[in-house]
């Protein structure tokens, strides 16, 4: 995980903590770009769209804790 973690910052790759995906965002090909996530921090929902999705289970226990379900796949995200 510390090694991932490394790699993230010196990629400058933006990171959301406290945030569970409760929902996958699927395109036409039935492949992930995106996801709905709720901040626990302000309770709010925001949408993110992505090239590329990495699914980290880590802290699922704490999720399902306050109320959260793994995420579900459904939505449709059109792509430009």
């Amino acid at each position: 995980m510390r090694v991932l973690c490394d790699e993230i910052r010196n990629r400058e790759i933006d990171v959301l903590e406290f945030s569970p995906a409760v929902e996958l965002l699927l395109d036409d090909q039935e492949q992930c770009v995106g996801a709905v996530l709720f901040n626990f921090d302000t309770e709010q929902y925001c949408v993110v769209q992505s090239k590329t999705t990495l699914i980290a289970t880590g802290e699922l226990d704490d999720s399902i804790s306050k109320g959260f379900q793994p995420p579900i796949i459904m939505g449709r995200l059109p792509m430009d």
